[in-house]
Parts: C-alpha cells; structure tokens; sequence
C-alpha cells in the first residue's frame, strides 16, 4: 500500500490542488481497513483540498458504520454539510455525535440546534424528542420550556409535555419548582384534570407562599372545585402576604362569610 500511495502521489505532483485532493483520498482509502482514524482525517484533507468532494463524502459516509471511526467521520461530514446548508444530513450529523458521552451544557446546545434543524427539515416529531431531551438538561430558561410547550401543543403531546414537567420536578433538577408546578397545573387544567391541577397548585403555593398572583389564582382553581378547605387556606395565605390593609379586610371577610354558611364553623 505505501508503493502505492508513493506512486499516486507522484503521479499528482503536477496538479497542486486537484492533486493534493487525490493523493489524500487514496492515503484514505488505502487506510481505511488498517487505521480508520487516520483515514477520515485524510478523507478531510482531501475536502479541504478541493476536487474530490463526492467521493470523500462517500468515503466517510462508509466510515459511520466503523464504530473506530463513526465520531470522527460524523464531525467530519457535520463540517462540510453545515457549509452546504443541508439541513436533513446535518442533522443526522449531529445526532451521530450525540451518540457520545459530552458535557450536559454542550449536549444540552446540541439538542437545542438539532431540534430547531427537524423542524426545518419538516420534522416535528423528531423535533419534539430533541426538545425534550433538552428540556431535561435546561436549567429554568422560560424560552426552552416555551419552545417545547409551542411544539407539543402543535403536535397535540400534552401527555408528553406532562410527563416531562413531572420527571423534571421529581428528580428535582428544576431550578425554579414554583413556576414549573404553576406551569403543571396550567396544562391539567387545560386537559380538564381537575384534581392534579389544584394539587399542582398547591406545590406552586408551598414553594412561593408570598406569590399574589400565584395565590390568586390558586384560590380560583379552589372555588371552581368547592374546595372550601383548601380555599380558607389559601385565603389565610392571601392575608398574610397581602400588604395593603383594603385587601387583607375583603379576605377576611370572605374567610368569615366560609365559615360561617360553608364550613359550618362561626367564629
């Protein structure tokens, strides 16, 4: 093989660049059976030099089923179809390299490119399990759990979008409980899950107990249920979070008015 690469390369001499692009391919060829690794990097070469581009690109792509090789063909490839501006190859670029063990901030910027490039590419399924593997990598951003909720709600994966909410709050990795419950009792109130979403809300109301517009709107989730206990609570909780004396007076008046017709309980 090294006789006939040497023989190659000197027939090439002439044609610098188309030349370069040629010896490097057959450098490749020659070793993609003996050293995988070393021949993506001259099947990259060889891209760079120019001239070869189609069958370098065939090279690697042949290289993805070499498990010695599928990480670096993959990166290789990822360069040249990001410079093409091919959506649908790129992505299935990136999800090769997803493949392998990375940090949870670079995974997590992955998933966040490669779900937005299915979308492109017309694939809302797939983006949608790109979203989610994101979202349990964020860390609170609004705009991720928006994106993905837009996604699922377009798709009409409520349930996926509620197990993913949930999986997040019970490995405790939410930097933002409070909101993410609030969000959770949003979308079982939407799917007419009454009792989970006023469970939800209690979470919400437990983490943030000075929150007024959380607890206002808990109190309206409680009146919609008649969950009169539940709501002297939460008016208890108004009162004391409420700085302005007109209003603690309307809370405790409805708080007396409770317990007077409704919990049977005069004071």
């Amino acid at each position: 093989p090294s006789r006939d690469y040497a023989r190659t390369k000197a027939m090439l001499l002439g044609e610098p660049a188309l030349g370069q692009g040629k010896v490097h391919l057959r450098r490749g060829q020659l070793l993609a059976s003996t050293d995988p690794a070393a021949a993506v990097a001259a099947y990259a070469r060889a891209l760079a030099c120019g001239g070869v581009t189609t069958e370098a690109i065939g090279a690697l792509q042949q290289l993805l089923s070499v498990p010695a090789a599928r990480q670096a063909a993959a990166q290789a490839l990822e360069a040249i179809h990001r410079e093409r501006k091919e959506t649908r190859p790129l992505a299935e670029m990136i999800e090769v390299q997803l493949e392998a063990s990375q940090a949870a901030p670079e995974q997590f910027r992955r998933l966040t490119e490669l779900a937005e490039l299915w979308e492109r590419a017309s694939e809302p399924r797939v983006a949608l399990g790109a979203r989610l593997r994101a979202f349990a990598l964020s860390s609170g951003e609004e705009k991720v759990r928006a994106e993905l909720a837009r996604l699922a709600t377009t798709l009409h994966a409520e349930d996926e979008l509620l197990a993913a909410y949930e999986d997040k709050l019970d490995r405790g990795l939410e930097p933002n409980p409070a909101a993410l419950w609030r969000r959770l009792a949003e979308l079982h109130d939407a799917q007419g899950h009454r009792q989970p979403a006023i469970d939800a809300c209690e979470k919400a109301a437990q983490l943030a107990p000075a929150d007024l517009v959380l607890l206002r709107a808990y109190a309206g989730r409680c009146r919609a249920q008649k969950d009169l206990p539940r709501l002297a609570k939460v008016l208890q909780r108004q009162v004391e979070a409420t700085a302005e004396p007109a209003r603690q007076l309307e809370l405790l008046v409805e708080l007396a008015r409770l317990a007077e017709d409704e919990l049977k309980d005069p004071v």
